[in-house]
This record gives C-alpha cells, structure tokens and sequence, in this order.
C-alpha cells in the first residue's frame, strides 16, 4: 500500500501518516480494523482551525 499510494519509502509513509492520523499506522489498524472499534466510525483529519 505504501508504494501504492506514492511514496517512496516506508519510513516516510509512516511518518506522514503519524502526522496525519496522531498515531502509528498499525495502531491505526488495531483499532479500526480488528474489531476493537465499534461505532463503525473510522478517525478523520485534525481539525486545523483549532490549532
């Protein structure tokens, strides 16, 4: 996916997606893809404006 998606290199999607999502992307996937997230609601981009 990484690849996939553009980049170069995986350090670098990792990276990025950190910044984007405030969390690694496997913890991203232990939440919202291995069941523990119920609500069905996956995480979405920090609200800038409240920065």
């Amino acid at each position: 996916m990484t690849y996939e998606a553009g980049f170069s290199s995986l350090s670098h999607f990792s990276n990025s997606f950190r910044e984007f999502y405030g969390m690694s992307p496997s913890r991203y996937v232990e939440l919202y893809h291995n069941g523990a997230q119920h609500d069905g609601q996956e995480p979405t981009q920090p609200d800038a404006s409240n920065e």
